[in-house]
């Protein structure tokens, strides 16, 4: 997997240890479907439970304040995140909320998996690594490590915890 993860990200160090993942809500964790309605991604509930026996998991989000209630709701999954921030409740830009978060909850090596070029330049200004979900609707402004499934998302950093010392 470490060749494989190289070739995708020139930079990428295998040892590399995160205190936490910060996930970017629609087009990563859930999106919507043709009738309107919100619906998971494949395998977002059961790996973000694997996810949170190892890590402290987060949401930042340029949604409204339902939204992440909705979510949590539907996914059962609201316990297994620590601290949920969106633009709804603060007024204020995703790379603005992310830094927030972070010294609210005393992170220091963070990741942040989003979809967007607008995410990674969020992850950027707060001082996340930014991973992207190419599930999902957007492109990443730069070239970086990126999943096709949430499945993948989940494996990746569950062999980062297996791999450290």
């Amino acid at each position: 997997m470490w060749k494989k993860c190289s070739k995708r990200l020139p930079n990428f160090d295998p040892l590399m240890v995160y205190d936490s993942l910060i996930f970017d809500l629609d087009g990563t964790l859930w999106t919507s479907n043709q009738a309107g309605s919100s619906v998971l991604f494949p395998g977002v509930v059961e790996g973000i439970q694997k996810l949170a026996e190892k890590y402290a998991l987060f949401v930042v989000s340029n949604c409204q304040v339902a939204d992440l209630k909705r979510f949590t709701e539907l996914s059962g999954l609201g316990a297994c995140f620590k601290d949920m921030e969106c633009l709804g409740a603060t007024g204020r830009s995703k790379g603005e909320n992310i830094s927030a978060l972070m010294r609210r909850n005393r992170l220091t090596k963070a990741a942040y998996i989003g979809d967007s070029a607008g995410d990674q330049i969020a992850a950027r200004q707060a001082g996340a690594d930014f991973y992207h979900a190419k599930y999902g609707f957007g492109s990443p402004a730069q070239e970086c490590m990126g999943f096709d499934s949430f499945g993948e998302v989940k494996d990746f950093f569950l062999s980062l915890v297996q791999a450290s010392p």
